[in-house]
């Protein structure tokens, strides 16, 4: 819990449908699914409604003939909104979309090696195409059957992802009509004091404190650090991903 409850709003919107289940033995399983259509009105309901930032832990890949099937492209919303999106996990330099357009937020999944040292998850996707490695291994999540349990893939990574693009806004609120999405992208790229790798390609790797720490000035045309009247920030730690896989949030905004 970082505390941030009364000033970051979630609104979720359902763009998917229940399938069905199935069950074996003890276990149950759901399936549920979406379409173009249906995640496209998700979408611009979002957009409609004022959110500055919609998180999309789904994927799709081009057809046979190398294209990339309708209603995966957001174009008419991205001026004002900042849409994350999973790279997906099909373990290899491929792009799924929306993460590889350029107008979107990218992210993959990145786990620690023995040494310590950030390595993209052998399940992700990875590629030129994404901007940011996000930890996405045993994430603690919900799961079938009303219970939580450990997951891992670039759908984890990126609702981590989203959250910190909502901490760049907020670090910049009062000036929401100088912060734009591809201010925000740029922000939590630069702001990564760390990077992880695979197969010869590297990605900023993701952190709270880089991010809270980050000084924006020179995104603004004015002094925004100096003028930041009503909240000051304590980063007590960083999220870190151990030995375990444990992640620890530990952020706390504190009033002047």
């Amino acid at each position: 819990k970082l505390g941030l409850e009364d000033y970051i709003k979630i609104l979720p919107i359902k763009a998917n449908k229940f399938v069905d289940k199935s069950t074996s033995g003890s276990n149950t399983n759901y399936f549920a699914s979406y379409n173009k259509d249906d995640l496209a009105e998700g979408v611009k309901f979002a957009y409609d409604n004022g959110a500055d930032i919609v998180s999309l832990s789904l994927t799709a890949y081009k057809t046979s003939l190398g294209v990339v099937p309708d209603g995966y492209r957001f174009a008419d919303y991205t001026d004002k909104m900042l849409i994350v999106a999973a790279a997906g996990n099909n373990k290899g330099n491929k792009d799924g979309y929306p993460a590889a357009y350029d107008d979107i937020l990218g992210v993959v999944n990145y786990t620690q090696d023995n040494n310590g040292f950030g390595v993209i998850a052998s399940s992700s996707n990875y590629g030129d195409w994404y901007d940011i490695a996000a930890p996405g291994s045993s994430i603690i999540s919900s799961i079938n059957g009303d219970e939580y349990g450990k997951l891992t893939g670039t759908s984890m990574a990126t609702p981590i992802a989203a959250f910190a693009s909502a901490l760049v806004y907020f670090v910049a609120r009062g000036y929401d009509d100088q912060m734009t999405p591809l201010k925000a992208r740029t922000i939590i790229k630069k702001s990564a004091t760390s990077r992880a790798y695979a197969n010869g390609y590297s990605f900023p790797k993701l952190s709270f404190t880089d991010v809270l720490t980050y000084s924006v000035d020179s995104m603004f045309n004015n002094n925004l650090a100096s003028e930041i009247s009503i909240y000051d920030f304590t980063c007590k730690d960083t999220y870190v991903i151990g030995k375990n896989n444990t992640i620890i949030f530990n952020a706390q905004p504190t009033s002047m």
